[in-house]
């Protein structure tokens, strides 16, 4: 779990689900729960509890039942290919930066766009980012491309891909950058 704000200071929240997209500018290290206690606080939702949570924190039958009101909920579908987060809540009153500690504002990935125009968001086209797989779909349902760090790992899954879903795809192969004349010898 992750934690997001836009350019209007609108907040979301992005379940992973193991294989999604993470920026790397977000602390992974930072407690979840601390933070969704301090967008409870921010929403008026106060000392709310989440019954029935999973590991997430996310209730297995309702993913925004844990979660405080006024956020963004993106959610991704895990599987063994970095998918684009689908929204699956979106706030008819949206949480703002303005009413939360700088602290957890702090601890958040700054997104360019507005989350209200984005039913799915690719991570991957706007922030650098980890995953722990060596593929990602973008945003247009068609491209599959190889996540920075994984180019070793991403021919073997790239051909899965093709053999699997024959035609549904396009790979575009990692492109490498060539090394500067100093260092032919790596």
């Amino acid at each position: 779990m992750w934690f997001g704000v836009d350019r209007e200071g609108r907040v979301a929240v992005f379940l992973a689900n193991e294989c999604g997209a993470v920026p790397n500018d977000v602390d992974l290290t930072v407690n979840s729960d601390e933070m969704l206690d301090a967008l409870r606080v921010a929403s008026d939702d106060g000392e709310a509890e989440a019954q029935g949570a999973d590991d997430d924190g996310v209730a297995e039958d309702d993913r925004q039942g844990a979660l405080p009101s006024g956020v963004y909920v993106y959610w991704h579908d895990g599987g063994w290919l970095a998918w684009p987060y689908d929204c699956q809540a979106a706030p008819d009153s949206a949480l703002s930066r303005a009413n939360l500690p700088p602290r957890t504002v702090a601890r958040m990935a700054v997104f360019d766009g507005r989350f209200a125009e984005h039913a799915q968001l690719q991570p991957l086209e706007h922030w650098s980012c980890i995953a722990p797989v060596a593929c990602w779909l973008g945003s247009d349902q068609k491209t599959v491309r190889c996540i920075p760090g994984h180019e070793s790992e991403f021919a073997a899954d790239a051909e899965t891909v093709e053999k699997e879903f024959p035609g549904d795809y396009s790979i575009e192969l990692p492109t490498t950058t060539p090394r500067p004349w100093w260092q032919f010898w790596k």
